[in-house]
């Protein structure tokens, strides 16, 4: 195993503080929020099985964290570019970057996810995938609904994910107004 230091840093968002994990060479490892850490911490590890895992507390400002404070006020592509690393299986790595080519302001359904990698059949496996993401917002996962327009699952609530789409402006099929209200 190799021994190796992930930084915690803890920001404050709209949504309630977030806890944004990077690594040393200041690349996104993990995004969540306050109330999920058990779970972020154990998503990390099982992400990472090959690593002898520390998270350190770090009050110094990495790139994701200018970042996701910029998306936040509103400058909603500052997040595109950011350089992530991940853990989990190639085929969850495959729906992650995906996930990252769904335009800000739009969103899919499962199925659609499920066909952009090419297997149309496996649309559970896709939301499994989308719901063991370890980077939320930065990879959108938010940005994936249900084949009736409906929200459905997110790591961090369903109000979270109402408030993202509505921060990015996602409209309902014809251009009509909002399909979710800010919590």
């Amino acid at each position: 195993m190799t021994a190796t230091t992930f930084l915690l840093q803890r920001q404050p968002s709209p949504l309630g503080e977030m806890l944004i994990v990077t690594d040393e060479q200041d690349r996104l490892r993990a995004l969540d929020w306050f109330d999920h850490e058990d779970s972020l911490r154990q998503l990390l590890r099982r992400q990472n099985p090959r690593l002898d895992l520390t998270l350190r507390d770090s009050t110094q400002d990495s790139t994701a964290t200018l970042a996701l404070r910029a998306y936040f006020e509103g400058r909603l592509d500052a997040i595109d570019h950011l350089d992530i690393a991940t853990g989990g299986t190639d085929f969850q790595r495959q729906v992650w970057t995906i996930l990252r080519t769904i335009p800000c302001g739009t969103t899919i359904s499962y199925r659609t996810l499920a066909e952009r990698i090419g297997r149309p059949k496996a649309v559970r496996a896709v939301g499994l995938a989308n719901g063991a993401n370890p980077i939320s917002i930065v990879v959108p996962c938010h940005r994936v609904i249900g084949a009736n327009h409906t929200l459905t699952g997110y790591g961090g609530g369903l109000p979270r994910k109402a408030w993202l789409l509505a921060h990015e402006g996602a409209q309902a099929a014809g251009g009509q107004a909002s399909l979710w209200d800010t919590p």
